[in-house]
Formats: structure tokens, sequence, C-alpha cells
């Protein structure tokens, strides 16, 4: 376990109900949207603030990268509800960041959850380690489960598209709230954008599984940095 060097307090959001738009498969049944099945959180996006007396416990090869690039912290959260006679199979949620003048991206230094048989709790604060990494200590790998019993996966850390994909098991359904967070790491002075995309399969008692793609408001969809 990593050694937390200071705690991230969750950041309250705005939340947005969305509705679930069918996409198009070949060969997938047909249906129509799904409402109130999904709210979104306006993404949190701000400078990851060190407490000062925590600086010296920072690994020594990030002291130099702090020279030339500035941390982002990165909070999103989606809110699924249940419905017996439709649950959710799987949902998920991707980030691309871009820059105006196509330098450098972003990129996502680190991501929480990375891997977790069952849901994660998250009460009112995330640890960072001296990596600016997440310390995980509440990430179950639970021998009980098979290889393939996985309710959440963190993919893409260190790259500019990164993503959770979160999935029903035979141990959790897949409902209620779900936090995921980010740090981002960007060059100093250079702007840039995030673009979010949110899918999710519902289990459809007559149709079979259903594939969606979440509507997205403005506010939600886009985030700019420095905030527009």
């Amino acid at each position: 376990m990593d050694e937390t060097i200071f705690e991230l307090p969750l950041r309250p959001a705005a939340e947005h109900p969305v509705e679930l738009e069918p996409r198009r498969v070949l060969g997938g049944p047909p249906g129509g949207p799904l409402a109130r099945r999904m709210s979104l959180g306006e993404p949190v996006l701000a400078p990851l603030e060190q407490p000062e007396g925590e600086r010296a416990a920072v690994d020594r090869y990030l002291l130099d990268t702090l020279a030339t690039h500035d941390f982002f912290e990165l909070h999103l959260v989606m809110t699924l509800y249940p419905d017996p006679g439709e649950p959710f199979e799987d949902a998920a949620m991707g980030v691309s960041l871009t820059t105006p003048d196509g330098r450098e991206r972003p990129i996502a230094w680190s991501l929480f959850p990375l891997r977790s048989a069952v849901p994660v709790k998250v009460t009112n604060n995330v640890g960072i380690n001296a990596k600016l990494g997440f310390a995980e200590p509440s990430l179950a790998h639970n021998t009980e489960h098979s290889r393939d019993d996985v309710f959440v996966l963190g993919l893409g850390e260190r790259e500019s598209d990164f993503e959770w994909r979160l999935r029903r098991t035979r141990a959790a359904e897949l409902s209620g709230v779900q936090r995921m967070f980010a740090v981002v790491k960007a060059r100093k002075g250079t702007p840039f954008e995030m673009t979010m995309i949110v899918s999710a399969s519902v289990r459809r008692s007559r149709l079979g599984l259903s594939r969606f793609r979440a509507r997205l408001p403005e506010v939600i969809r886009n985030v700019s940095w420095p905030a527009r």
C-alpha cells in the first residue's frame, strides 16, 4: 500500500439528469431512449494544491517536473438509478485531453479507481502519495472472485485519452453513485480542453441487451482550463 502524504477532499458538483440514446448496432435490438436512469456531475477541474508542509515529501523526480508542468485534480461522478426489470450491464466514462494549438497534450498522471472486484466506497477524501498517484487501500482484489469479475477498471493512465469501465458482476449490481478521479499533468501556461463521452448497456426484458450513449449537456461534455 502506498503511503498517503496528503488527502484530496471531495468537491461537490451540480448533477444533471441525462437521457440515454440508443446506439444503432447492426443486428442489435430496437428500442427507444431511456430517461431518469442516469445523472452526471459537472466535472470539477482545479489545480492540485499541496499543503506546504507536504511538498518536501513529494518524489524527487516530481520536484523537477513541477518546474515545467502543473498538476490538476479532476473529479467525476456518475449516478445510476436501479430498475430490477432492466438492470445496467455495463457503463463507461471516457475523457480526452487536447490543446488548442496541438502542442503537448495533457495526460492522466494517475487514475482512481484502477481496478476493483467490488464497488469502491469513497467517503470524504482520497489519499495522494509521494508520486502524486492515488493511495488505494480500498481496492478489492478478492480471491473469491474469478479474474473476469472486475466491477471497475481504469484504463489510459499516463495517456491523453483515458476511461473507466464499470460492469455488473455476480457480486455487485451496477447502480448508485460511482466516483472517479484523475490527477492531470499539463505543461505550465498551456490552456487545454477536456471532452467527455459516456455510454452504457441495459438488459431489457423483451429486447435483450441494448447499448446507449448519454446525451451530455455542454457543461459536462466540454470543460476548458482556464475556465471560459
